[in-house]
């Protein structure tokens, strides 16, 4: 896979979208297959690196798109990451 900053949301995407259609057919093992997916991925990749990048992006970038682009990365991987735990309880108890 690519080193590349849009590599892993996608894999989130993916795994997300895995999700959405596990819920659509009612597949309570196959939602949380894909939960755990997701939480691994995120707690093992995206949250380790991307606060770094996206200040250093806030740091160094000249233009205030590429500024406001990372603040909005960076807040939604940390609201990701505080909802997770709460989406997976709400999975186990469907």
């Amino acid at each position: 896979m690519p080193d590349h900053i849009s590599a892993e949301p996608e894999g989130m995407a993916l795994f997300t979208s895995m999700e959405v259609e596990a819920w659509g057919k009612e597949n309570k093992s196959s939602v949380l297959a894909a939960q755990q997916f997701e939480q691994r991925l995120l707690e093992e990749h995206l949250a380790h690196w991307v606060p770094a990048f996206c200040q250093d992006v806030r740091t160094h970038a000249q233009s205030m798109y590429y500024q406001a682009l990372a603040l909005l990365t960076e807040s939604y991987v940390k609201l990701d990451q505080a909802r997770s735990p709460e989406l997976f309880r709400q999975a186990e108890l469907s």
